[in-house]
């Protein structure tokens, strides 16, 4: 009779055992999920920074005459020294933190529409020389907070 009882109590033991298993295995697929989730909203969103990093490019490359820099980009080229009014902090404009989404839609020119991402690319076009433009532009994903910033550096010939 004893023996009978001891079975029972082993297979409670174990499938509580199994249960423990299998809730932490779902935890950690959750978590496997959301961080591939994180990871290709970051790539949506460096997709749109490069599409908008080529459209500065091809609207640089389309002008015969470029238009003067300008100290509030309504020329859309601003003056290299513009953007940075803090150049002594030693944080490069495009890593302040105060050059958040909302200095974007206010100060950069929108590449073009695309669906589904939380704000559309954009792009600033700086004189460094009058031959030398650094072009930045970020992307957003489809979460507000999902953002990626990349670089070129364009060369106007001047023949």
């Amino acid at each position: 009779m004893k023996q009978r009882g001891s079975v029972l109590v082993f297979c409670l033991v174990f499938l509580a055992l199994l249960t423990m298993t299998a809730t932490v295995s779902m935890e950690a697929a959750i978590t496997e999920q959301r961080a591939a989730g994180r990871m290709q909203d970051y790539q949506i969103a460096l997709q749109a920074a490069e599409v908008a990093l080529a459209t500065a490019s091809d609207w640089l490359m389309a002008r015969s005459t470029l238009p003067p820099a300008s100290v509030d980009g309504s020329t859309m080229v601003w003056q290299a020294t513009a953007l940075d009014p803090d150049i002594e902090d030693g944080v490069p404009w495009w890593q302040d933190s105060a050059r958040q989404q909302p200095w974007w839609e206010t100060n950069a020119q929108v590449a073009l529409e695309m669906q589904g991402l939380a704000a559309p690319p954009r792009y600033v076009i700086e004189a460094l020389t009058p031959d030398v433009y650094r072009l930045t532009a970020r992307g957003s994903g489809r979460a507000a907070m999902s953002s990626a910033t990349v670089q070129a550096i364009h060369m106007v010939d001047s023949h």
